[in-house]
């Protein structure tokens, strides 16, 4: 109760800017100085020093560049900000995998500069179906999922040439099951 006290505390200091933000900083995962000049743009405002400050996000040089990202706690409270509980997003972030995880950053950012919500995105959504192909529970975990109109997900991949076209294959058969379960379970709003 203590942490969840001390994170509600912290929240309710926020401007609506920086909850704005806090929520982008967390689909994005990433962002490199010019992201964030942008992900300010739309937020409205120049807050990230301020969440840095907070102790919710965190900037250090990267070979190219200023790199900013959130704490475990500012990602918590992005979490609480977007009512989501996603395993995965709070997972350490796997620096190794940073040019893959800016390349994200920056297609959730044209999303957002688009006009999609920071609710509409799921970075590495966990997503759980059942197949004809393979007994059991199986699961696909994309790069982002967005949802579309009339509650319909798209999944979203970004790569950067490092997969091979065994894995590719794998994602493709994998997200092709996925969409005919979900398919079969769907149905149209009443």
């Amino acid at each position: 109760v203590g942490a969840r006290a001390a994170l509600t505390r912290r929240l309710r200091r926020l401007g609506a800017v920086e909850r704005g933000l806090l929520c982008d900083l967390y689909n994005a995962r990433f962002a490199g100085d010019a992201q964030l000049r942008r992900l300010r743009a739309l937020a409205g405002g120049d807050s990230a020093e301020r969440l840095c400050a907070d102790g919710l996000a965190r900037r250090d040089e990267g070979p190219a560049g200023g790199v900013w990202w959130l704490t475990r706690t500012g990602a918590r409270a992005a979490q609480t900000l977007l009512a989501r509980e996603d395993p995965l997003a709070a997972r350490p972030y796997a620096v190794l995998l940073l040019p893959h995880e800016l390349l994200r950053g920056t297609l959730y950012l044209a999303l957002r500069e688009r006009g999609m919500q920071a609710v509409a995105y799921r970075a590495a959504a966990r997503l759980g179906f059942r197949s004809d192909a393979a007994p059991g529970e199986r699961t696909r975990v994309p790069d982002a999922c967005v949802d579309g109109s009339e509650g319909t997900p798209r999944l979203l991949e970004v790569d950067r040439a490092s997969e091979s076209g065994q894995q590719l294959r794998r994602q493709w058969l994998r997200s092709r099951d996925w969409a005919a379960g979900r398919a079969a379970a769907w149905r149209p709003p009443a």
